[in-house]
């Protein structure tokens, strides 16, 4: 093997750590970019100031529109939070409802330096918070969906009081909030069953579905800025529209089947008429009011949030591409991940011939793979195609050609196919199809490998096994 693994670690060590010892306690995020985003929000003073919040309680922010994104620093106060409620009031304060991945507790925290530093709110830690919404001329009022119920603030999330029954059968476990703007005491909640409405400010609650298929996962609800009585609801069964608010719904047609859970739904701050919806199965728009709608992306593309900017710029959210951003109102889309990257990082290598750096992303069987860049902070490049629906655990390097130990055997780059190929692992007949989770190169035809069904060894460059 050239590359020792001493001289691996060097190579990685040079690449990761800064030169000098006094920097060398800093580390710094390098790639590769990209990863999962849960929600988007502009800041209303300055809509080129937008947050993004990620599911393991990280919060970035970029001020220029989305092109460029830092991680802020110390940031979100807690790691393990799924962040999937963002939003920023009048005087730029940054609202942040979360939950916690791996338990059932959660919040609110508030920043107001801009996401530098947090303060988490009392009266409603431990609720997992799953919906967010500002209400009042001020922005004073907070409106919080948990899985306990509903929870409001009049004063900017210093203190809480329940508005919901405690204890209701059904109004619970709600996923989506909403506040008419001309009555802040006329409140919508969607829940994983169905929506309920009040009017008096959370004193009596109506459940309100007629048109709407029982057993509806409501996951957003908005009001129509050409009319607060006219409501959209996303559910798994599809999106509604109520022009009577909330009094009967009717469903959305244009939109098949396949696209009915929508995660993020939007209004355009420029037409009125226009509306994103971002499913999981692509992201769709109408130009029209919703009477009609078009695929504006991949249809394998999963939406969690949607953030419109005046000026037709648009920018989506999305499990493991990160963050698209287009500029002509959502025509065409190109990946906006500079600073952003969130990605499970399973294997390093590199490799001396090219002078290339190769990371292996885990954990994402779409947009996962092996990408590579020449030098430190450089733009990544993934590394050929045919990795697609696999888990690459492990990278070795040797004489130019790359091995990805995979949950589904060994692959190689370059070969004859121009992607990545599988090497099939035949022992005694029976192709083990092996989970290979270590791999030693001792040249570009001897290769060992640690699997799920122990070490197998070739010398022949994967065509027999032992």
């Amino acid at each position: 093997m050239k590359t020792s693994a001493l001289s691996l670690l060097l190579a990685t060590a040079s690449i990761l750590l800064a030169p000098t010892a006094a920097s060398a306690q800093t580390w710094v995020p390098m790639g590769p970019p990209g990863g999962d985003v849960r929600s988007l929000a502009a800041d209303p003073r300055d809509p080129r100031r937008i947050y993004l919040g990620t599911a393991d309680g990280v919060l970035y922010r970029s001020d220029d529109a989305g092109l460029r994104w830092r991680r802020l620093h110390p940031g979100f106060p807690r790691r393990g939070q799924s962040l999937d409620d963002l939003v920023v009031d009048r005087r730029g304060a940054v609202i942040v409802g979360f939950w916690e991945v791996s338990g059932s507790g959660g919040g609110v925290a508030r920043s107001t330096d801009g996401g530098k530093t947090f303060s988490l709110l009392p009266g409603i830690e431990g609720q997992a918070v799953r919906a967010l919404a500002l209400a009042g001329p001020d922005d004073r009022t907070l409106l919080v969906g948990t899985l306990g119920g509903v929870f409001r603030s009049r004063d900017g999330g210093e203190s809480w009081e329940r508005i919901s029954p405690a204890d209701h059968p059904e109004l619970r476990n709600v996923g989506s909030v909403a506040v008419d703007a001309d009555n802040p005491d006329v409140i919508y909640a969607g829940t994983w069953h169905l929506p309920w409405k009040t009017e008096d400010g959370g004193l009596h609650w109506k459940p309100v579905h007629q048109g709407m298929i029982d057993d509806s996962d409501v996951m957003t609800l908005t009001l129509d800025r050409r009319s607060p009585q006219s409501v959209f609801a996303t559910a798994c069964s599809g999106i509604y529209r109520s022009a009577d608010g909330a009094g009967r719904w009717a469903r959305i047609r244009g939109i098949p089947a396949s696209s009915r859970r929508t995660r993020a739904f939007a209004q355009s701050p420029d037409d009125l008429n226009t509306f994103f919806a971002g499913t999981t199965a692509g992201l769709w728009i109408s130009t029209d009011g919703s009477a009609t709608w078009r695929l504006a992306t991949r249809a394998d593309l999963v939406v969690n949030a949607v953030a419109l900017l005046p000026g037709g710029v648009a920018l989506l959210g999305t499990d493991g591409a990160g963050v698209l951003r287009s500029v002509d109102g959502g025509r065409t889309w190109l990946a906006s991940n500079n600073g952003f990257s969130e990605r499970f990082v399973s294997a390093l290598a590199f490799d001396e011939s090219s002078g290339r750096t190769l990371a292996a992303v885990w954990g994402d069987r779409k947009h996962g793979g092996v990408f590579a860049t020449a030098r430190t902070r450089a733009s990544w490049m993934k590394v050929g195609g045919g990795l697609e629906g696999r888990e690459v655990l492990t990278l070795a390097v040797t004489s130019g050609l790359y091995l990805a130990g995979t949950d589904d055997g060994v692959f190689v780059w370059p070969s004859s196919e121009g992607r990545w190929q599988r090497m099939a692992a035949v022992v005694a007949g029976v192709d083990l199809h092996p989970r290979v989770n270590g791999i030693v190169a001792f040249s570009e035809r001897s290769w060992l490998i640690a699997t799920n069904q122990g070490l197998l060894r070739t010398v022949d460059a994967g065509q027999t096994w032992m």
